[in-house]
């Protein structure tokens, strides 16, 4: 073709479709290179880049955010979209969120395996809080109680629970064989090393002996029995021990087991 000035030659489209071909000197040899691959083989500087659309979207690997709060944690609000709260901070140091933290697996909690355990330890995690109300009830073969009163709370803590009852009957059919309070919220841990534990009776009365002072328990059971103090040293209370009739038997209780 002819030879045309520069400054004669027409426009080219915009954008360049990429098919274009120019001339290029590589080694002292002219070449031709076509305009989708001047770039090819070659990091390129985003430095002088203007968005065409701000902020830059997350389907186009941005943000998809104007701005950020002070410290907030980036996180995903959906599926295509980022955000940041004050709700959920991070300094440097520290992690802050007003609202809860909540495992959504049963068994997962906070470990704290970076302390240095005890010889013995057998584990480092904290998974468990809970706090309510339970039923106590006195339990007999063949016996029936009414109550005026009987109601329980409790806290567990990982795997201790501790609970606080008391017990007031109105009327009593006390039937025959051992005395246990029964409806713990939780059983008593099922190994045998846990056997034996015991707790406090704060107070009692209306029986026919000594007043219980104790509770004690057994391995994997849902219920607790009574002891009381008598010559020949502590015994388990037995139905014969409860007065029947509509006047009470009392008890006020609190304890500590594992489960």
């Amino acid at each position: 073709m002819a030879n045309i000035k520069i400054s004669g030659l027409s426009s080219a489209s915009t954008p360049l479709t990429g098919s274009e071909i120019v001339p290029l000197n590589q080694s002292g040899v002219t070449d031709s290179v076509s305009v989708a691959n001047l770039t090819a083989g070659r990091a390129v500087s985003a430095a002088s880049l203007a968005l065409t659309t701000s902020p830059l979207p997350t389907t186009s690997g941005g943000t998809g955010l104007t701005s950020f709060t002070s410290g907030g944690v980036v996180y995903a609000s959906s599926t295509s979209a980022l955000a940041t709260s004050s709700a959920f901070t991070f300094n440097g140091t520290n992690v802050s969120f007003t609202g809860n933290l909540i495992p959504t697996t049963a068994g997962k909690g906070i470990n704290f395996t970076a302390n240095t355990p005890a010889s013995g330890k057998t584990s480092q995690l904290l998974n468990w809080y809970e706090e309510g109300t339970w039923t106590p009830a006195y339990v007999t073969t063949g016996g029936s109680f009414t109550y005026s009163a009987n109601s329980g709370t409790y806290v567990r803590v990982g795997r201790l629970v501790t609970v606080t009852g008391w017990l007031s009957t109105s009327a009593a059919t006390v039937g025959t064989g051992a005395v246990t309070i029964s409806g713990l919220p939780f059983p008593t841990n099922a190994s045998a090393a846990f056997r034996g534990g015991c707790g406090a009776i704060g107070y009692s009365s209306g029986f026919t002996v000594a007043a219980p002072t104790q509770i004690y328990w057994t391995e994997g059971q849902s219920y607790v029995n009574l002891q009381y103090t008598s010559a020949g040293g502590t015994v388990s209370l037995n139905a014969t021990n409860l007065t029947t009739g509509a006047s009470g038997n009392y008890i006020f209780f609190s304890f500590s087991y594992p489960v």
